[in-house]
């Protein structure tokens, strides 16, 4: 299903923007600080976006934490980021053979500059992969990681134009509560609805490997 990409809004002012609209307001609305300004998004898709001010004492591994608890955690699943050339991890391989590897107790600070592409992936299995962007500093809180802004939610609709609420973990068939009472198999695969719905998220991991958006 094509989808317009999602604005979002400001957690400072309220006013909305697409992801990259929002880079630029940002930078104006914030102000110049310490805290790094970073953009991630589904690596595959622009739907799903996220902005947030990390402060410059955190690490690696403080925004993974965060990231996880946002959009990522199902099962536990172990996670890296890909900066440059080094794959940094949360238990990083020190053996001499295949690439560098480093830790995720890094400071962010000490990895990252302005314009700065890298990637988070989560879950080597079914792997969610985000393509993040150090978008320059901007004035952050007290909170070592903070959302500055997020896309709002995606209007997905059940075939009868209903919002849809639950999806299918096998097929991705997307249903309404009204479809799901009346006919309690997906029609698409044929699995009960009971046994196989997931619940539509806000969330790049939505419909994987039973996200249910509890952290």
């Amino acid at each position: 299903m094509s989808m317009p990409t999602p604005r979002g809004a400001c957690t400072t002012c309220g006013k909305t923007w697409t992801s990259r609209g929002m880079s630029r307001h940002i930078a104006a609305c914030r102000g110049q600080g310490r805290h790094l300004h970073l953009r991630f998004a589904d690596a595959s898709s622009p739907l799903w976006w996220l902005h947030l001010a990390v402060a410059p004492t955190a690490t690696l591994r403080d925004v993974d934490q965060f990231l996880r608890a946002i959009w990522l955690e199902c099962c536990g699943h172990l996670s890296a980021f890909t900066i440059g050339h080094v794959r940094y991890d949360a238990l990083p391989d020190l053996d001499d053979w295949g690439p560098p590897s480093g830790s995720m107790d890094t400071g962010m600070n000490s990895v990252l500059s302005e314009g700065v592409k890298f990637i988070h992936e989560y879950d080597f299995g079914s792997t969610t992969r985000l393509a993040g962007q150090m978008i320059g500093l901007v004035r952050g809180g007290r909170s070592k990681v903070e959302v500055l802004a997020r896309n709002g939610d995606i209007p997905w609709t059940c075939n009868c134009e209903q919002p849809a609420t639950a999806l299918c973990m096998h097929c991705g068939a997307l249903v309404c509560d009204a479809c799901m009472l009346e006919t309690p198999e997906c029609s698409t695969c044929e699995c009960s609805w009971e046994e196989c719905a997931l619940p539509v998220l806000n969330s790049p991991r939505m419909g994987v490997c039973g996200y249910d958006g509890e952290p």
